[in-house]
């Protein structure tokens, strides 16, 4: 994910959570499918298999009205510190990659909190730039990381 200047969409935030826990958030599918995407989102993963070169297979619906198909493959993968992954549609037609993804983790607060990075990055500016627009990809990104917020805080106690 080098020489991403005017590439990419890149969006943080610091959880109460320790990377192990946000970490588990991100990849056990059942906790994946109560906080990720946008609000309004589900997600139902297909597969998940975590290494890299393994797929990553889910459904993103929208609002219950709409349905997009995701084909990831993972590129690497460091456990409790980052996922990197290809992104494409799956869909007839399509290349292999519309564009790369990494999650990126970093304990803070002595290991009690997570800063976490979510950075997309597209083979050029004008790519990034229709993608921002038709998804609001900066603002479902914060949406997003805001519902794993509350999905840590709801789980605290019973993962505590």
């Amino acid at each position: 994910m080098s020489d991403e200047q005017g590439r990419d969409i890149t969006v943080s935030r610091v959880l109460d959570a320790s990377p192990e826990r946000v970490w588990r958030a991100m990849t056990v599918p059942q906790a994946l499918s109560h906080w990720w995407g946008p609000r309004g989102c589900t997600a139902t993963v297909q597969t998940m298999d975590l290494r890299p070169g393994g797929a990553w297979i889910y459904r993103m619906n929208v609002y219950g009205l709409t349905s997009f198909h995701n084909h990831s493959v993972f590129t690497e993968v460091v456990e409790h510190e980052r996922i990197v992954y290809t992104n494409g549609s799956g869909k007839e037609g399509h290349g292999a990659s519309d564009f790369e993804s990494a999650l990126l983790l970093q304990a803070e607060g002595g290991g009690s909190q997570t800063n976490v990075t979510f950075r997309i990055v597209f083979a050029t500016p004008f790519f990034r730039d229709q993608f921002a627009r038709k998804y609001s990809a900066v603002d479902g990104g914060r949406q997003t990381l805001e519902r794993l917020a509350g999905y840590l805080a709801e789980t605290a106690a019973t993962e505590a």
